[in-house]
C-alpha cells in the first residue's frame, strides 16, 4: 500500500519531470504554408563559406520563389547548449529561407526561418512552387 507521503513524493516527482520535459521541448513550429504566407521573401541559398565553427554561413541566392531578396549574405545559428542543438552549417549545402523584414535568417532548436534542403526535397519543392505559381495565375485569370 502506498502511503500519502509516497503519493506526495510521486506527485512532486511527476511535476518536476513534466516541467523539465516541457522546457526541453518546443511548441510545434509553424507549417511551411504559414512560413510562406508570413514571409516577405522566400528563396533558396547555397552556402559558400562557414565561420564561427559552423554557427554562421555566407551564402549565394540560387532561386527566388517569392518577393524581393534583401541584401543579406549571412545566416546565423542561434546558440544553444551543445547537448541540445547539434546543428551546424556546412559548405555547399542548400537551404530554403523565409525572410521577414528586419529579422535575421536563423536556425535554432525551437524556431527557424531556414530549412536544410536535400536533392529529394528540393525537387519536391520545385514541383510545389510550380503548382503554386500556376494556381495564382489561374486565380488571377478567373477574377477578370
Amino acid at each position: 500500500m502506498v502511503s500519502s507521503y509516497h503519493r506526495l513524493l510521486l506527485a512532486l516527482l511527476m511535476m518536476l519531470v513534466s516541467s523539465v520535459s516541457f522546457a526541453l521541448s518546443c511548441v510545434a513550429p509553424p507549417t511551411l504554408a504559414e512560413y510562406f504566407n508570413k514571409a516577405d521573401a522566400v528563396f533558396v541559398v547555397k552556402v559558400d563559406s562557414v565561420t564561427n565553427e559552423g554557427l554562421q554561413a555566407e551564402f549565394m541566392v540560387e532561386q527566388i520563389y517569392k518577393g524581393v531578396v534583401p541584401e543579406l549574405n549571412k545566416m546565423i545559428i542561434k546558440p544553444m547548449p551543445y547537448w541540445f542543438d547539434k546543428v551546424f552549417f556546412k559548405k555547399q549545402q542548400h537551404y530554403l529561407a523565409f525572410y521577414q523584414k528586419d529579422e535575421d535568417l536563423f536556425w535554432g532548436a525551437c524556431s527557424r526561418n531556414i530549412i536544410l534542403l536535400n536533392k529529394n526535397n528540393r525537387d519536391k519543392l520545385d514541383k510545389i512552387m510550380s503548382l503554386y505559381k500556376e494556381a495564382m495565375e489561374l486565380e488571377k485569370d478567373l477574377s477578370l
